[in-house]
């Protein structure tokens, strides 16, 4: 999956070290998340998931591209903005 196949469609931007919710309103109703597929930008943002939401967290602060695909297709992408 490469940034051009999932349009940037928002920023979302939170402090260094706080937990940023993002709502997957997308995959409501899956129940296998073993075919999430999350591609962050860089190694100094993590996540983790519960239920359809993920939680990102930050520690430098930037722009990092995040796209989020299911079972080979994308889902969402955007922008997390880290003050």
């Amino acid at each position: 999956m490469t940034g051009a196949s999932a349009p940037v469609v928002l920023t979302v931007s939170g402090n260094a070290g706080d937990s940023i919710k993002v709502e997957l309103t997308e995959l409501a109703s899956v129940t296998d998340w073993s075919k999430l597929d999350v591609s962050v930008s860089d190694p100094s943002v993590t996540f983790t998931r519960r239920t359809n939401s993920l939680y990102f967290k930050g520690s430098v602060a930037g722009d990092y591209q995040i796209i989020i695909g299911y079972d080979g297709s994308p889902v969402r992408s955007f922008v997390l903005t880290i003050n």
